[in-house]
């Protein structure tokens, strides 16, 4: 049995009124909970945080008779941060079949700036958001077969921004735990751990890149078998950073590191 939910999209920002009105900013993309409880041969979780509104764009500035502006034109609206997303499945069923537990967790992206309005002086863009944070936990027992849990999480993107000096939105943290138990004599038991940070958002124009975001997992994994076989996994994968058209360059990518403790 699988549970699946996604939060809700944050509202895209209004364009600006004509003349010269500045855009509206998004909205927060909601964040979401996925829980199982288990009871099944298999079981999942899946949550996907909302993704930010966007920033409205600019409305473009007074123009005289002659169709030439004599106006500013409007500012973009900023983007959004996007939703937290969290899933988790707590399973203890026992069954001479192979039993699993699998939570996957998606933060949503975050929104992008708007465009800024033509005009006499153009308006500028604004700030992307940041990405929605992502935690996936999976814990599964059996007592007559094997046991394998599955835990995979990946932070939201950052939005792009489209200004001189300003950094697109960060990537989100991650976070990925996993247990397997069996106790049934011979079988196997297997704990899995994906874990993979936001990427940073992508600039518009003149605007920096966003930072990805670091991941790092210390015995993320465990898992118990009574004379059978005992598997462990962990994988961290740094989000990438953003490309640029800045002066700063793009945004660090971030790192990515496991390390298991006794």
């Amino acid at each position: 049995m699988d549970v699946i939910k996604t939060g809700t999209a944050g509202l895209n920002g209004a364009a600006g009124t004509p003349p010269g009105g500045s855009g509206h900013n998004g909205t927060t993309g909601g964040s979401i909970t996925a829980t199982n409880a288990g009871g099944q041969i298999d079981n999942g979780a899946t949550a996907t945080g909302g993704s930010g509104g966007s920033g409205g764009d600019g409305a473009i500035g007074h123009q005289d008779s002659h169709g030439a502006f004599d106006g500013a034109g409007g500012n973009g609206g900023a983007g959004a941060r996007g939703g937290a997303a969290a899933a988790t499945v707590n399973n203890t069923f026992g069954s001479a079949s192979a039993t699993s537990s699998k939570a996957v967790a998606l933060g949503g992206g975050g929104g992008s700036s708007g465009q800024g309005g033509a005009g006499a002086p153009s308006g500028v863009g604004s700030l992307g958001g940041a990405g929605g944070a992502a935690t996936a936990t999976a814990s599964n027992r059996n007592s007559k077969g094997d046991s394998t849990a599955e835990a995979d999480a990946v932070g939201g993107g950052g939005g792009n921004a489209l200004r001189s000096g300003l950094v697109s939105g960060a990537g989100a943290f991650a976070s990925a735990s996993a247990s397997a138990i069996s106790s049934a004599v011979g079988a196997s038991a297997t704990a899995t751990a994906h874990q993979t940070g936001g990427t940073g958002g992508g600039a518009g124009g003149p605007a920096d890149g966003g930072a990805g975001a670091s991941s790092h997992l210390v015995n993320a994994v465990k898992g118990q078998s009574n004379k059978g076989g005992l598997n462990l996994y962990q994988t961290a994968i740094g989000g990438s950073g953003g490309a640029s058209g800045g002066p700063s360059g793009g945004g660090l990518a971030g790192k990515g590191a496991t390390r298991s403790r006794p």
